[in-house]
């Protein structure tokens, strides 16, 4: 059984003037069909290693949580972290406190300084 070939008949039946094939001659052709292939080649090799990149990352991640929950313990994980955020507070607490602490000392130092200065100052009677 042979199949005929239509005759080229264009989309306003119209018969189609036929021209040559000249893509197989064309560098420009050559050049996309490189490219293309080169592209093909590359979209499987970045699979790839988006596939090997998952599986490492995926250990990692295990590595981590194996690190930050011994045990599993998630809780404890959790307590642990409110106790060394509640630390954390009570130290700023602390310096807070120390630092107006300091603050009223100095000024009563500095209050007792001068008046010990103006006090000197009156037993040693005007100056002449």
């Amino acid at each position: 059984m042979t199949i005929e070939k239509p005759s080229p008949i264009d989309y306003y039946g119209q018969e189609s003037v036929a021209l040559p094939d000249r893509r197989v001659d064309m560098a420009l052709f050559n050049l996309v069909t490189t490219i293309l292939t080169e592209q093909r080649e590359m979209d499987v090799k970045l699979v790839k290693h988006i596939e090997d990149e998952t599986v490492d990352f995926e250990r990692m991640v295990a590595q981590a949580m194996a690190l930050a929950l011994p045990d599993g313990d998630m809780h404890g994980h959790r307590r642990h972290h409110e106790v060394v955020i509640a630390a954390e507070e009570r130290k700023i607490e602390f310096y807070e406190k120390l630092k107006a602490a300091l603050a009223s000392w100095s000024l009563i130092g500095l209050l007792g300084v001068l008046v010990t200065w103006v006090w000197i100052g009156f037993l040693k009677g005007p100056r002449l």
